[in-house]
């Protein structure tokens, strides 16, 4: 069943091929599931997280990462609701570059793929003015159609999680 968990495989398997001590030589991202060191240090001190210390330390911390990433989503979801991005919840989407054949529904895991990819204040400003950023390869749309179609499902629970979602309630289901 789709859920959590298949979203955090899915993000490491598309981020890095799940490798933990992957680094992207021109932006910097680092592990699998490919953080800025910006991002690290703001949720180290926002979340009061063990000191990711440096690129060897973090790149050689499967757990440290996994801890990261609880805290990354925690923090894309609080930001996403703050938005109010869970009223575009069941809006149609396709993707534009990588996915360009794959049309879908949103749900929370596109949300948060997008997010993950390129901002929440991207993520909004698609969903206002329709602007898709990309890094050449893949698209804020390929990530939120790929996500929604691929760790969810849209079919009998998606309108339950999006439900809850909208009123604070983590679901964890796997």
């Amino acid at each position: 069943m789709p859920g959590l968990n298949q979203f955090k495989n899915l993000l490491g398997q598309m981020e890095s091929g799940g490798n933990y001590q992957a680094v992207n030589s021109s932006s910097g991202a680092l592990g699998k599931y490919q953080f800025l060191p910006a991002t690290l240090t703001a949720l180290q001190f926002e979340y009061n997280l063990t000191p990711w210390l440096d690129d060897y330390n973090f790149l050689n911390s499967p757990a440290l990462q996994e801890v990261y990433l609880e805290s990354h989503l925690q923090d894309m979801t609080d930001s996403i609701r703050s938005n109010n991005l869970t009223a575009y919840l069941g809006r149609r989407v396709t993707g534009s570059k990588r996915f360009t054949g794959l049309t879908t529904y949103v749900n929370i895991y596109g949300l948060l793929g997008a997010a993950h990819l390129s901002g929440v204040g991207n993520l909004r400003r698609y969903f206002n003015s329709g602007y898709d950023p990309d890094d050449g390869l893949t698209s804020l749309t390929d990530y939120l159609a790929y996500f929604s179609s691929s760790s969810g499902d849209t079919g009998f629970i998606f309108p339950l999680v999006a439900l809850a979602f909208m009123f604070g309630i983590v679901l964890y289901y796997s």
